[in-house]
């Protein structure tokens, strides 16, 4: 999981279509502009290639997915001691036989395919007629993501997934997204992940189970601002 690499701080900045009250666009009238939330996900890292189109292995093979560590670079943290990586890709050496080589450093890594698992809840109270006041509504995730890295320190990704909306006294509602974004390594083992998030589906107030507002709008977008702690680039790799 991106355990190792993803414990992510979100905050979770929605574009209002006008600054009006009912303009039809949905979270602003969830949260009377109120449009903030925070949360957290990981990434499980299903497959990651090298520049040559290898595949990356973690453990000589050994292990379920390729370039994902779980949470045992995490562990030596809290055990005092620098996080471990073992990734290996299988290629011909110089005798021309196939044979492990290990990788010097993540930045071998090109392409990642992840799949991401996140929540998020709003901030500030909210004030429809149908909820009570400090009631929050959270947002469930699962993305699949495509990742490539163009350099050592910057990269894009874009995926598809699914958003599960769901609160006190309200339906729950669940609507496909689209997703696009660019990482930037600010830091061994910290990124900056700077989000476009559109739901293409229309959402109305029915759909949320509240027959007395009249809005509904479609697509919605909105921004996230995400810090990720991704160990696989700090540590040890040369054991």
């Amino acid at each position: 999981m991106t355990r190792p690499t993803i414990l992510a701080l979100c905050l979770i900045l929605l574009a209002p279509a006008a600054a009006r009250a009912d303009d039809g666009g949905w979270l602003d009238w969830l949260w009377q502009f109120d449009t903030t939330f925070v949360g957290a996900g990981t990434d499980f890292h299903v497959l990651c290639l090298d520049a040559k189109g290898q595949v990356v292995h973690h453990g000589e093979g050994r292990a379920l997915f390729g370039c994902e560590e779980w949470f045992i670079p995490v562990a030596r943290l809290f055990a005092g001691k620098l996080p471990e990586h073992d990734f290996e890709v299988f290629e011909p050496d110089a005798t021309g036989r196939a044979a492990w080589r290990r990788l010097k450093s993540f930045s071998e890594v090109k392409h990642e395919f992840d799949v991401r698992a996140g929540v998020h809840w709003s901030v500030g109270t909210m004030v429809p007629a149908n909820h009570t006041p400090g009631d929050r509504t959270w947002l469930a995730s699962t993305t699949i993501l495509y990742r490539y890295h163009f350099v050592p320190k910057l990269a894009a990704e874009g995926g598809v997934g699914s958003l599960i909306i769901f609160a006190p006294n309200m339906d729950t509602a669940s609507r496909g997204m689209l997703t696009a974004a660019i990482v930037w390594s600010t830091a061994p083992g910290v990124d900056t992940r700077f989000t476009v998030n559109v739901i293409p589906g229309r959402v109305s107030a029915t759909d949320l189970g509240d027959t007395s507002a009249s809005f509904s709008h479609s697509p919605e977008a909105s921004l996230v601002l995400t810090t990720v702690i991704d160990l696989r680039k700090f540590g040890r790799y040369d054991r």
